[in-house]
């Protein structure tokens, strides 16, 4: 993108690093920053008696109280522990809007093919903070998804810690029908009276805001 002017770098036991992209060479050298590396995580399964709790999701179909997902960006949802018990998390579930407005004359929704990122966070005075030990996983998104989408992660064995855990959706673009990643173009560039004007790019589907 020719108005990115800068590129920040990170990777777990160096030093972050910022460049200006006119700047940028064939090789990039990062310093080593061993003692800012992470503590290894424990994590012990509950194989004692324990209950199994579903909370039912809540949906609408309302446009204007959606979030239109753009390239990277993420929305998250705090998780605490019942009752202040051991409590694990085995299934995400979060509900979509498939827009009326990407039906087809013949009456079907539009295709479409978006693959989402899961990732967790600690938790740091309420907010989220450091990415979690626990792996991200990807799953791709289509028109023929259910309204309600079920990611089983019970393999992870997340545990909730005592000041709670978030569960993240990054959007990171459209797929090819064999599900492989299309570069994704951050915003759409639009002439009008007042020049060329940049719009971000959304994604399908919509995810609609509840509580």
């Amino acid at each position: 993108y020719k108005d990115v002017d800068s590129l920040y770098i990170s990777s777990i036991g160096y030093q972050d690093l910022t460049i200006a992209t006119n700047t940028i060479s064939s090789e990039i050298l990062l310093t080593q920053e061993a003692d800012q590396l992470e503590a290894v995580m424990l994590s012990a399964e509950l194989n004692g008696k324990f209950k199994k709790k579903k909370q039912k999701p809540v949906a609408h179909n309302n446009y204007f109280n959606c979030w239109l997902p753009t390239v990277e960006s993420e929305i998250a949802v705090r998780f605490d522990r019942i009752d202040n018990q051991p409590t694990r998390i085995s299934q995400l579930q979060f509900p979509i809007v498939k827009e009326e407005s990407q039906v087809s004359k013949k009456g079907k929704l539009r295709a479409f093919s978006t693959m989402i990122r899961i990732m967790f966070y600690d938790v740091e005075n309420g907010q989220p903070s450091h990415r979690s030990f626990y792996p991200s996983m990807t799953y791709v998104i289509t028109e023929k998804s259910d309204d309600i989408i079920e990611i089983d992660i019970d393999h992870l064995n997340i545990n909730i810690p005592k000041t709670g855990i978030f569960a993240a959706i990054q959007i990171l673009g459209y797929t090819t029908p064999d599900g492989k990643l299309i570069k994704a173009k951050k915003y759409r560039e639009i002439q009008t009276v007042r020049g060329l004007q940049k719009v971000s790019t959304t994604y399908r589907p919509l995810l609609p805001f509840t509580n």
